[in-house]
């Protein structure tokens, strides 16, 4: 029997979304108390529930008999936009179209039209890519929307949205869910259609999943659909076919062994793997499971025993070179992605080995002096060593010579300052009284004047 999980266990009310608590919460209370918003930005981890809880919100506005928050999921609206049906619900992709601007016109001119039921809502999946003038479109909707319009748009990169867009829009952020919390659902689900798939099985599928619901879905379809839980079965579908060439060539990157590098991917080959970019995937999620293990124990609860002994012989390895090997692997992948060959494999392998024996076993790296370094050093050490002797003697007779009498201090000689003439001394000035011709008045010229007349220096002198 077939199964399309992902359609068939879809969410249709708010309290069935898991992981998102606080996100359905407040919509919900919103729905209660009939505040929706004109636009939505729901932007987070891919497969966790934005698109469908888009949907879930367009049920409610078109729902005729809206119940507590939550659509009722039976009236005639309700069926219609679960069916995909319904006209005044238009789900776009983006991503989808050729022609960006094209996808806000359409919006733009479908907004005209009042709605066959209650509300016109518009869902925007991967928005992030809209080109810069589709915004700049936009931007005149969402500030003046009419009152039957509501847009929701769905991203997993809200950085490439404008912030004129953000900053009108009411903005709910969807995490990863936790493993927990996958694992419950898929058991849920596996009891429901009677699967034999266990909680051991689960776990790893929620592990694998990487936080998205629909991922974990999809992988729980695939061995349904098989009707095989098995080991076997688990560890094709988590993790592939892995060979024991992706093995030894993983540990040839952690041994930065040529040899082994060229033999490693030789053995890929011969086991009929062409595709050697998807090879060096499979070797980089290798060592990357590898590194896990190794600072994690319990991280072994999530893989098969079958795939536990390709991975345990790689944890023997240091952890620096397991990060130096898988940087190295994706790098090299970049290089085959131009010319898928075995040659072009080895190439990008090899040319990464010295950057791998630079980082492998870094903490059994022992520093390599040559003789007349270490011969040159310990003579400069010897040199040192005699300069801090001959000092610490100097201090230590510095501190031992006794403490020499202070001598008084010596009076320093100064000036006996000169005595200003108080206010009722009389400063006289004796002023020869002068005639009109330029004499003094007992006949002597100014030329004849001399120093005995009281002037201490004569005429001539004064002028000279």
């Amino acid at each position: 029997m077939k199964y399309n999980l992902n359609i068939q266990e879809r969410p249709r009310k708010l309290r069935y979304v898991v992981g998102q608590d606080m996100v359905t919460e407040t919509l919900r209370r919103q729905m209660a108390a009939g505040s929706v918003g004109a636009a939505y930005i729901f932007e987070g981890h891919f497969g966790c529930g934005k698109t469908t809880t888009a949907n879930i919100l367009a049920m409610y506005l078109n729902c005729e008999n809206p119940q507590d928050g939550e659509p009722c999921c039976e009236c005639a609206s309700c069926k219609s936009i679960m069916a995909g049906e319904c006209a005044d619900v238009i789900d776009i992709n983006a991503s989808k179209e050729t022609r960006k601007d094209d996808v806000v016109q359409s919006i733009i001119e479908a907004s005209e039209y009042q709605p066959l039921g209650k509300k016109k809502v518009f869902i925007v999946d991967e928005c992030q890519s809209l080109s810069a003038g589709a915004w700049g479109a936009m931007l005149k909707l969402l500030e003046e929307p009419p009152e039957y319009v509501t847009i929701i748009f769905c991203t997993t990169n809200a950085e490439k949205i404008p912030a004129a867009i953000l900053s009108r829009c009411q903005k709910f952020h969807f995490s990863a869910i936790p493993e927990p919390v996958i694992t419950a659902e898929l058991l849920r689900i596996a009891e429901g259609h009677q699967f034999g798939a266990t909680e051991d099985v689960c776990r790893k599928i929620a592990h694998n999943a990487n936080g998205a619901m629909r991922d974990a879905k999809k992988i729980l379809n695939l061995l349904a659909d098989e009707n095989d839980f098995g080991e076997e079965a688990v560890t094709r579908i988590l993790f592939g076919e892995i060979k024991t060439g992706h093995r030894d060539l993983a540990l040839a990157l952690t041994r930065a062994d040529i040899d082994g590098i060229g033999r490693g991917v030789d053995a890929i080959a011969e086991a009929g793997e062409n595709d050697f970019a998807r090879a060096l995937t499979v070797t980089s999620r290798l060592l990357t499971d590898a590194m896990e293990l190794k600072y994690n124990k319990k991280a072994a609860l999530n893989y098969t025993e079958q795939y536990l002994t390709l991975v345990q012989p790689l944890t023997e390895a240091s952890l620096a070179s397991l990060a130096a090997a898988c940087d190295a692997a994706f790098k090299a992948k970049t290089d085959v992605a131009r010319q898928n060959d075995a040659t072009m494999c080895k190439v990008g392998l090899i040319c990464n080995v010295k950057q791998i024996s630079e980082h492998a076993d870094v903490a059994e790296v022992k520093p390599v002096i040559d003789d007349s370094v270490k011969q040159k050093l310990e003579e400069l050490i010897g040199q040192l060593t005699k300069r801090v002797s001959a000092l610490e003697s100097t201090v230590q007779k510095l501190l031992e010579r006794p403490e020499e009498p202070k001598r008084p201090a010596e009076p320093t000689l100064r000036e006996p300052a000169r005595e200003m003439p108080s206010e009722e001394e009389e400063i006289v000035v004796a002023v020869r009284p002068i005639s009109d011709d330029g004499d003094f008045e007992d006949g002597r010229s100014m030329a004849e004047l001399s120093e005995d007349d009281g002037y201490g220096m004569s005429f001539d002198d004064f002028f000279g």
